[in-house]
């Protein structure tokens, strides 16, 4: 069985692979909260854009997890490898596997072909083994948590991840394929039930994910969110922001991908 987070109420039917965290779930919820995991993709280096991204966590007293693309990031960069430990250290911050080089391309027949769908089981062995130690290089730490470039997976992706029990959880879309006929049993799923950007890529707007937030909310009480801070203007800052507002004033509670499983873990065992 697996950790289902869908509409309604939380499914706790749970067979998580058990993995220490360094993350402590926080205490006093129940089965009735209503829990948000703020999903930022794509980090290549600590940027203006990404500093500014943590600021606003730290001010609005919120958690995020962001991406990391493992072959762009400057682990030589003493300062950019600091930064990251730092963020990781704080407790509001903690990185999770965006892959290698979150590449796609196409194939002789024209099909597109992304890192982690349709690239051949050898190619994606290749790129976790090579992202994960990437990572535990520049966090001192392998990260537990995986979400595939422009959240594409195949059958490969799903048998490679069975296999790799350091991986506790999967941010993903409950209603894509391949997850849509075969479960990931080991796996936390961190499914995206609302979309963070509603206008594209690096586009967060409020107002229609309140609409959308609106038509939903009675049945909801987990989503992921995912955005991409790299591509915010200074008006999708603004909007990221409102939203971070709303739902602290809907009363959700803003988690780490590793403190939800904990969470999730203990609701299911009665703890």
């Amino acid at each position: 069985m697996k950790l289902l987070s869908k509409f309604g109420s939380i499914s706790l039917l749970l067979c998580c692979v058990v993995v220490p965290s360094v993350h402590a779930a926080p205490s006093g919820l129940d089965v009735s909260s209503r829990i948000v995991v703020i999903k930022a993709d794509d980090l290549r280096e600590p940027n203006a854009k990404w500093k500014r991204f943590v600021q606003i966590a730290e001010d609005k007293d919120i958690k995020v997890s962001i991406g990391m693309i493992a072959y762009g990031f400057p682990a030589k960069n003493t300062e950019a490898v600091q930064w990251v430990r730092e963020q990781e250290s704080s407790g509001r911050v903690e990185f999770w596997n965006h892959g290698w080089d979150h590449n796609r391309w196409k194939d002789d027949t024209g099909r597109n072909i992304s890192e982690f769908n349709r690239s051949g089981y050898e190619h994606q062995k290749a790129h976790f083994e090579k992202s994960q130690a990437k990572m535990l290089k520049v966090l001192g730490q392998t990260p537990a948590v995986f979400g595939s470039p422009f959240n594409g997976m195949d059958l490969d992706t799903v048998k490679l991840l069975e296999a790799m029990p350091e991986f506790r959880a999967v941010f993903y879309y409950d209603k894509k394929e391949p997850l849509k006929s075969v479960s990931m049993d080991s796996k936390c799923m961190l499914y995206m039930n609302l979309p963070g950007e509603n206008d594209g890529v690096g586009k967060p707007n409020f107002e229609k994910f309140k609409a959308k937030y609106a038509s939903r909310q009675a049945e909801l009480s987990f989503t992921t969110l995912q955005f991409h801070p790299p591509y915010f203007s200074e008006a999708g800052f603004v909007e990221f922001e409102k939203i971070v507002d709303f739902l602290k004033a809907e009363g959700w509670v803003f988690m780490l991908p590793s403190e939800y499983v904990d969470w999730a873990q203990a609701q299911a065992s009665g703890n």
